[in-house]
């Protein structure tokens, strides 16, 4: 609407995957940051000369890139950060997007670069509520869903129901396969979506190691390559050329910093930027080779490799040597607050610094080749099918020996976070062995051998009895019965949650087909941990009354299913009746309806505030205002609820933490709230200053960051 350029606009937006897709709410940028930015972009072409980048306003965020036509007013604000798109961001007047994948700003439009990903087919996806927010005089808020911005809540302009609400994206392109396990050899690589080992392709890489970050998947590689996980194609890509001719051996992540570390030969070592996919190089000696590298939470990075090579980094690098000068093979900073180094000859080091290393007690004289922690556990393998574990809960036992019934020389080791994610173990000959208790171990099937397994990787599964499997360049879900299970589809699993099914949505939806030549006719019902919804026929609802080898879309409307249990706090989806044969099902999805949240819905009835933020902080909208209004829409129960602060400061900044659990509110006169999820109450929480706060963002529910111009006797 045209009104919009007219108005002081604050955005914020929810990004698409929950729990550790969120990357949160807010920038978390300082203003000396976008100052640099403008800076760049005023000087890197003549033509952007006439376009102002402000540095006083707040954040633009679009997941996909950006959309031309989108807006059309001024995007003023910090980095405009897209994941999906890579590079650094920021944003002028008359809808002017710039965007700096490494070599300078440019003009960025759709399509611009010959990106390889089409941004407008997939616009704009968030759970539950979907879409960018916006701001401004009036007690106005308006959302932006794809199709351009609407009021959503409006003292002036009357608002009808206009189209479709967002759909909740259970399985399909906007909603991939969570959890699984990652192995990686020396001529293929393999991925475990659920029931089997499948081989992956990796568009002509030679894969050495993987981890993950951010609910993404990445690999070192051979001849200096960088590969991401494509969820899209199931398959490794090229992600980043850092060096040709040099071998990359191991990588490593920091979850804090949301970068990654790699180290292979001649010493190499660079870390790569996520948010900007900025290279820069932290390499060691040329003489030496870099064989494991381990990040510590945002304070540092630890290496070790060749020639009793101990290095940290901390801003600058700090190297020591072994006096045996012994080939260190790998490392781990997750156990306790120590580095557990593991290297040949039986060597086991406990290092609580670059130069004060430890060696443990373990009797044994075999090349210890791969060390890994869950934090509570630390396990390490070697050659002669050498297995030792510690635990934190009994230290006092030191390193005990692991009996594996093999006949093999152990390569890789990888322990998930907890018992039921299991610990993997590979050997040089492409064997893979597992436990589910850190004591029995068994052989894996695999299709093939792809020689030595360099690198492990394991989180919970969260598909049962199935796979998932490419066909017609799409993923989808291969579901194989048995006589005694029916497969399932876990939502509550690996950062997913109970996921509600009454926001205002009637059905549920997916496209099932079964093998070639052959009719089921299978059964459909959901599951939370202590009930069951209705188990109805899938023929039932099914096009054409039966599941033949066609793909037929299902409609089952959520009445069907409900049997008492409203729905509210679903976990897994089952399809069962079926003993033998596959069943195929993509595009599993809830519908959105042709109800469109409006003022009217909400009985509001307005408010004379001007909105200075707004942010989705689970199934509600809260904005905050010039007055000392903390204004909340909840979606769930079709309510609204406002809250005035006593002494009525002004209120600039929101932040909500990681966890869903707790908000923060800052504004002029050293105003520093806290509310829960859970109450309307707001807490001030005193600080050793006195000033005006602007911004704040919390990490976790007790630590975070505010911002803001100190009050002095100077005036300053």
């Amino acid at each position: 609407p045209s009104s919009i350029s007219r108005r002081t606009l604050h955005l914020a937006m929810r990004s698409g995957e929950g729990g550790e897709e969120d990357h949160g709410f807010k920038g978390r940028r300082m203003r000396s940051r976008m100052l640099r930015i403008m800076m760049r972009a005023l000087l890197t072409a003549g033509m952007l000369l006439r376009t102002q980048l402000a540095a006083a306003s707040d954040l633009y965020l679009y997941d996909g890139g950006y959309r031309e036509g989108a807006s059309t007013g001024p995007l003023f604000g910090r980095d405009i950060y897209s994941p999906l798109l890579g590079g650094t961001w920021a944003g002028g007047e008359d809808g002017v997007v710039l965007r700096d994948p490494g070599g300078g700003f440019e003009v960025f439009t759709e399509g611009w670069g010959g990106e390889d990903r089409s941004v407008a087919d997939n616009a704009l996806y968030a759970p539950l509520l979907g879409g960018r927010y916006a701001v401004g005089e009036g007690g106005t808020i308006w959302r932006d869903v794809g199709g351009g911005w609407e009021a959503f809540l409006d003292n002036e302009i009357p608002k009808q129901p206009t189209g479709p609400s967002d759909p909740l994206l259970l399985y399909s392109a906007g909603a991939p396969l969570r959890g699984g396990s990652f192995a990686v050899g020396r001529t293929c690589s393999f991925r475990k979506s659920g029931l089997k080992w499948i081989e992956v392709e990796q568009k002509g890489l030679n894969v050495t190691a993987v981890v993950r970050t951010g609910g993404e998947y990445f690999a070192s590689a051979l001849d200096g390559k960088l590969a991401r996980w494509n969820r899209s194609s199931l398959s490794w890509n090229v992600m980043l050329a850092l060096e040709d001719g040099v071998d990359l051996l191991c990588i490593d992540a920091d979850d804090v910093t949301r970068k990654l570390y790699v180290g292979g030969e001649r010493g190499r070592v660079f870390e790569i930027s996520l948010a900007s996919l900025a290279v820069k190089n932290l390499s060691l000696d040329g003489s030496l080779t870099v064989r494991g590298i381990s990040a510590l939470n945002g304070q540092s990075v630890w290496a070790v490799g060749s020639e009793g090579l101990v290095g940290k980094w901390n801003g600058s690098w700090y190297t020591h040597r072994l006096p045996s000068s012994i080939g260190l093979n790998g490392i781990t900073t997750s156990f306790l607050d120590v580095a557990v180094v593991a290297g040949d000859l039986g060597s086991l080091f406990q290092c609580t610094s670059y130069d004060g290393c430890v060696s443990y007690n373990v009797a044994s004289n075999s090349n210890f080749t791969s060390v890994s922690s869950d934090g509570s556990r630390v396990f390490v393998v070697g050659t002669n099918a050498t297995v030792f574990s510690m635990s934190k809960d009994n230290l006092q036992a030191g390193f005990r020996r692991v009996s594996v019934n093999a006949n093999t020389n152990f390569t890789s080791v990888y322990v998930g976070s907890n018992n039921n994610q299991g610990i993997l173990i590979g050997d040089e000959t492409g064997q893979i062995f597992s436990s589910t208790d850190g004591l029995t171990f068994v052989k894996e099937s695999l299709p093939r051998s792809c020689g030595k397994i360099s690198s492990l990787f394991t989180v919970e599964r969260c598909l049962f009895y199935g796979d998932e499997i490419m066909e017609d360049g799409a993923p989808l879900l291969r579901l194989q019965p048995d006589f005694w299970h029916s497969p399932s589809l876990n939502l509550y699993c690996d950062g997913g949650v109970r996921t509600d099914f009454r926001m205002g949505f009637q059905t549920l939806e997916f496209l099932v087909r079964a093998g070639a030549g052959t009719d089921v006719w299978p059964t459909f019902k959901l599951s939370t941990w202590d009930r069951s919804s209705e188990q109805v026929s899938i023929a039932l609802f099914v096009e054409g009354g039966k599941v033949d080898s066609s793909w037929r879309k299902v409609v089952i409307p959520l009445t069907d299913l409900s049997n008492g249990w409203d729905l509210g706090n679903v976990e897994r989806l089952i399809w069962g009746n079926m003993t033998s044969g596959n069943l195929y099902v993509k595009s599993c999805l809830l519908p959105g309806t042709q109800q469109v949240v409006t003022s009217t819905a909400f009985g509001f009835t307005g408010i004379n505030e001007t909105f200075n933020d707004v942010i989705v902080f689970d199934t509600t909208v809260i904005s905050c205002g010039q007055l000392g209004t903390i204004f909340k829409v909840d979606l769930l129960d079709n309510s609204w609820s406002s809250s005035r602060i006593p002494s009525s400061p002004r209120l600039n900044k929101i932040s909500a933490s990681s966890s869903l659990k707790s908000l923060h509110v800052v504004g002029h006169g050293t105003t520093l709230l806290r509310g829960d999820k859970d109450s309307w109450n707001w807490t001030p929480v005193p600080l050793p200053a006195e000033g005006d706060l602007y911004s704040v963002s919390f990490a976790d529910d007790m630590h975070g960051w505010v911002v803001g111009q100190q009050k002095s006797s100077s005036g300053g």
